[in-house]
């Protein structure tokens, strides 16, 4: 079993799967799965190192997005809105940032014969996964406690990470002649640009379930006789499933996280948002925000509206074939009416029901249309990007 809340079985009855390549299951240590990428419909693609999707796997993840999906009846967030593809367009942005990800593919999921819906078939981030797409070494990788708990390392461990998060902790209170040195200091420990794109990207799609947990960090550890590792940590995007939802492209992510003024997340800061807030108001900082903003929300960047949408048409083109196979089998899961991909009329009911189809349209048309210029508002309100002229 993999996951977290979704493991309740009154959260969802569709829960993620873990398979495991061992040798006391398989006979080897890894398996080979060459069709793994072929999750963009067979078209060649490689990541920022350059290489192609790994093929060779000790681990692998089958994934549901429950809190996007017609199987979860207990979440606030209601199930006639799901478009199943939330998280994967978010991985996917995060690599059209230039970073590499979780890689994955849907595939029909039959559990001793009985049809058990669509899963992500989906790589695991961890020592395997950043020996492939980072590079060879020894790594402190960084995720949430249980249910949102304090971090822990799943390889390596928390010595470096929490002497960042007291660096960032104790800038704001040092003499402005001493800020620049610590500064450096920092910028050492953590990669700030692709912390600012990963920033950005959660923000962009209002994700509810972060920055208190769905979280991955990762580091080189540095050793004296690799003494020149970029021991910088760098964040990836994971679980991002709570994202893009109806009714949010208004809504103010700094106010939500930093203030816990926002009406959604009752889990407010914590240490995958503690660095910013400890560095927000320091000018360099300042600059690279700026810089990124100009480089991904304006100027025909990923977060542009055109360039959102056409990344969000692929995504869905990936899950319109399979989408009434996952209707047929948990369509109905909480409501007496199967959802489906097409707008319907429940039977009592005058209320048309969107469908899957309508779901994805109103992101397209209406989130990712809308939210590029509420998101530059906000950064301006926040001090990270120059006021209008």
């Amino acid at each position: 079993m993999s996951g977290d809340a979704s493991l309740g079985h009154t959260i969802t009855p569709k829960h993620g799967l873990r398979v495991d390549f061992r040798p006391r299951y398989s006979g080897a240590a890894k398996s080979k799965l060459e069709n793994l990428r072929a999750f963009r419909g067979g078209q060649g693609f490689a990541d920022i190192n350059g290489k192609s999707p790994e093929t060779e796997f000790s681990r692998l993840i089958l994934k549901s997005p429950t809190n996007d999906s017609w199987a979860s009846p207990a979440y606030p967030l209601p199930a006639p809105e799901a478009t199943y593809v939330a998280d994967t367009w978010v991985r996917r942005t995060h690599e059209a940032m230039g970073y590499p990800i979780a890689h994955w593919r849907w595939v029909h999921l039959y559990l001793n014969g009985l049809y058990w819906g669509v899963y992500q078939l989906t790589e695991r981030i961890d020592d395997d996964w950043l020996d492939y797409y980072v590079g060879a070494g020894q790594y402190d990788l960084i995720k949430e406690g249980v249910s949102g708990g304090a971090p822990v390392a799943s390889e390596g461990d928390t010595t470096a990470w929490n002497a960042l998060l007291a660096a960032c902790a104790a800038f704001p209170g040092l003499p402005a002649a001493q800020q620049a040195a610590a500064y450096s200091a920092i910028e050492a420990q953590l990669d700030v640009d692709n912390y600012i794109d990963y920033l950005l990207l959660n923000c962009f799609v209002h994700n509810y379930d972060w920055p208190h947990k769905n979280f991955r960090a990762a580091r080189k550890r540095v050793t004296t006789n690799l003494p020149t590792q970029d021991g910088r940590f760098k964040f990836y995007v994971w679980d991002a499933e709570i994202a893009l939802k109806k009714g949010t492209e208004t809504a103010n992510p700094f106010l939500e996280y930093a203030t816990g003024q926002g009406s959604l997340n009752d889990n407010i800061g914590g240490p995958v948002w503690n660095p910013h807030l400890g560095l927000k108001d320091y000018q360099p900082y300042r600059d690279r925000w700026t810089a990124l903003i100009n480089l991904r929300l304006l100027n025909n960047g990923v977060l542009a509206a055109t360039n959102a949408q056409i990344r969000y048409n692929d995504v869905a083109a990936r899950f319109a074939p399979v989408v009434e196979c996952e209707s047929a089998r948990w369509g109905d899961c909480t409501a007496p009416m199967a959802y489906r991909a097409d707008t319907f009329t429940p039977p009592g009911s005058t209320t048309p029901q969107s469908g899957w189809n309508a779901n994805i349209a109103r992101t397209r048309d209406t989130f990712l249309t809308q939210r590029q210029a509420h998101m530059l508002n906000f950064l301006r309100d926040q001090n990270l990007y120059p006021p209008a002229p």
